[in-house]
């Protein structure tokens, strides 16, 4: 923090008392002016709605198709010189199916089937003969009198035409002869929902392709709601959601905060969905900061229709910055509240630090951890584990394998092409499960503050490391409450010495490296360096902002 001194009033004095000595000359000069201009731009947005479907026509039970729904703020190609705002998103589904049931047109003569219920069909007229002659069929052996009952046959079901045997009915076989079916009608299609018809036929999809949703038609389709237990839709389909989606009952009882994960408004008949934080803009595609985790994984058939059937899904994206949250007139307000950040409930207790100061050991959800940097105007305090977690410790987590069989820090780790992406790591997946599984169950989670940060770039060599400040974890009312491993960004910004970082072993950083598959650590004597995915594989020491008294 800069220091800050009061200037001294003396010099108007000894001004005056030059003035009064020499005032034979005094002048004045008004005529002087210039202006200095400050102007904005406009704001920009740019939300995709990103989806991956994986089209199918032959649909069977139990199997489950690939359709993804996430939502993206930004593109490769933007202008990084133009401003653009943070989105809000949230999703709605809607749903239509429609059944045709079928009629099979059956053959007038019945056809000869084996001993296993198979059909009999032949590619040629001489292999039909040559069988007949081998079971010792009636017809004569020179085989005049088996052609009259050979016929030539393409059913609805073959590809090209076979030679099938027709049956009397005191043949061999004759009376397990079957029917063929020579033709399938399909009967008007008839849709689940009374009063709906199907919008996504070529001749109506065609003109409704570039149409805004409020004039597309497929707008009509049926609400899906998170309330109703006798949906229609689910007698057939069933859908796979994504491993980051909640209720909104699961959001309020763990206290109303910004999340990283879908909240399902299960409140509400509007169906809503909402990404529980602001999603930020970016070129590049970062999970969960610019873009959102998948809502939807796959879609799979639970039960077969009574004929063929066409099952729709709708995807319609409702976004808006900060300024125009209350365009969402039908939003559930809890959670508008918090991406507002101005719910009641979410206020924050002050953790007791009287006598302690930086470099002190304090005990925090009885957990041993180091003051690492205090900010007397905020009353915010830096604290992180004195030593690295425990091996105890993260099996309670429950996110290591038996048997010893620890997992890489980064998930790309074998992945030598990539730098390490702190938000897509191992590393990330521990420090929110240390906070989820050791913070939260403990009453000192409500000292802890909400945070974000940056995506650090990678290092452009050594000396880098002890200077870069650009990427530090901010205390942010809009962020998230969570653990966090520091940043080396944190390391500069906060000055934080050798001593303060120093512990038993060396442990990760969540910056990356500039080898793409090293990434930053701190060092058993405190200082920081780089490390290959490989090693140091269980040396997490999570970090915290917490507000004191």
């Amino acid at each position: 923090m800069k220091k800050m001194f009061k200037k001294k009033s003396f010099t108007p004095i000894l001004l005056a008392i030059s003035l009064l000595l020499t005032g034979s000359y005094a002048w004045r000069d008004i005529n002087q002016h210039k202006t200095n201009q400050f102007s904005t731009e406009v704001a920009h947005h740019n939300v995709t709605l990103v989806e991956n479907f994986s089209e199918v026509t032959q649909w069977g039970i139990d199997q489950q198709i690939t359709k993804s729904v996430a939502v993206r703020n930004g593109d490769k190609a933007d202008d990084n010189a133009l401003i653009y705002d943070d989105a809000y998103v949230r999703i709605q589904f809607r749903e239509f199916m429609e059944i045709s049931e079928q009629k099979y047109i059956y053959s007038d003569h019945r056809y000869m089937v084996d001993e296993k219920g198979d059909i009999m069909k032949f590619t040629s007229s001489s292999q039909a003969v040559g069988y007949l002659q081998s079971i010792k069929h009636s017809c004569t052996s020179s085989g005049s009198s088996c052609m009259n009952i050979l016929e030539t046959i393409k059913t609805a079901f073959d590809a090209q035409e076979y030679v099938y045997i027709r049956t009397d009915a005191h043949d061999p076989n004759g009376q397990y002869g079957k029917f063929l079916v020579m033709d399938v009608e399909y009967l008007n299609p008839v849709s689940l929902v009374e009063g709906q018809t199907n919008q996504s036929n070529s001749a109506q999809s065609d003109s409704q392709h570039d149409a805004l949703p409020e004039n597309n038609n497929e707008h009509n389709y049926t609400i899906k709601t998170w309330t109703d237990t006798d949906r229609v839709f689910d007698e057939y389909v069933a859908w796979q959601l994504g491993s980051q989606v909640i209720t909104v009952d699961e959001w309020i009882q763990d206290g109303l905060q910004p999340v990283s994960k879908w909240i399902i408004d299960t409140h509400s008949e509007e169906g809503w969905v909402y990404w529980g934080q602001p999603l930020e803009h970016s070129t590049t595609a970062t999970v969960p900061t610019t873009m959102t985790s998948n809502f939807l994984e796959s879609v799979s058939l639970v039960k077969q229709p009574n004929g063929k059937a066409n099952y729709d899904i709708n995807v319609y994206l409702d976004a808006v910055s900060y300024e125009d949250l209350d365009l969402w007139t039908d939003a559930n307000q809890d959670i508008l509240g918090m991406l507002k950040g101005s719910n009641d409930d979410t206020e924050t207790i002050e953790f007791d630090l009287q006598g302690k100061t930086v470099g002190d050991t304090i005990t925090f959800a009885d957990q041993s951890f180091i003051i690492l940097y205090i900010d007397q105007t905020t009353k915010a305090a830096l604290i992180m584990t004195k030593d690295v977690v425990s091996m105890e410790v993260l099996n309670s987590m429950e996110i290591l394998a038996v048997n010893g069989n620890e997992k890489f820090p980064y998930s790309h780790a074998t992945n030598t092409s990539e730098p390490a992406i702190y938000n897509d790591s191992y590393l990330k997946i521990v420090d929110q499960a240390f906070y989820d599984k050791i913070i939260k169950n403990h009453t000192d989670h409500e000292s802890v503050l909400p945070v974000s940060w940056d995506v650090e770039v990678p290092m452009t060599g050594n000396a880098d490391c002890y200077k870069r400040t650009d990427a530090p974890t901010l205390v942010d009312k809009k962020g998230e409450k969570t653990a966090f491993s520091l940043s080396m960004s944190d390391v500069n910004a906060y000055g934080l010495s050798e001593e303060l970082l120093v512990k038993s072993s060396r442990y990760w950083l969540r910056s990356p490296s500039f080898f793409v598959n090293f990434a930053g650590t701190i060092e058993s004597n405190g200082t920081i360096w780089r490390e290959h995915f490989s090693d140091l594989k269980t040396a997490f020491a999570p970090a915290l902002w917490i507000q004191t008294k």
